[in-house]
């Protein structure tokens, strides 16, 4: 703290706390002791040296790559609609997976494969704001007539 003259309410305004309580929580959170107890003496504290992030992005080798056409991909699965929100759909996807797992959707899914890639697929659509769908699902080659 300041010095031993200061009062706890006054410190804490100095450095942005709207009451004393916040800041009395703050302190007992980071240093273990009340301000109030630092106060009377006799408490040591730990200091904390100035945190410093640093972020450096650089060059990677370039990659060569190709456009090249494609037939269609037919897919068949299940879907759910997602929200605009992003934050909403870290909520849906996870929940959308879990339910699929759970019943007997997944290994009726599982078992319509039969193209590339193999596996799985989580594909997201989005066609316009209020169609915008998430599908768990394979890719499927149909078979001959």
């Amino acid at each position: 703290m300041q010095r031993a003259g200061s009062r706890v309410l006054d410190v804490a305004l100095k450095y942005g706390y709207s009451s004393s309580t916040s800041f009395n929580r703050a302190f007992q959170n980071v240093h273990g002791i009340t301000p109030t107890a630092v106060k009377l003496g006799g408490s040591v504290l730990q200091a904390y040296p100035l945190i410093r992030f640093k972020i450096e992005i650089t060059g990677g080798n370039a990659m060569a790559y190709r456009i090249a056409p494609k037939p269609p991909l037919r897919i068949v699965g299940i879907r759910i609609p997602l929200a605009l929100d992003m934050e909403e759909n870290l909520r849906i996807v996870p929940e959308f997976w879990k339910a699929s797992l759970q019943g007997n959707n997944f290994s009726e899914i599982c078992r319509l494969s039969n193209g590339a890639p193999r596996g799985i697929l989580g594909i997201s659509v989005y066609k316009n704001p209020k169609e915008i769908y998430y599908y768990i699902g394979v890719i499927q080659i149909p078979l001959s007539l």
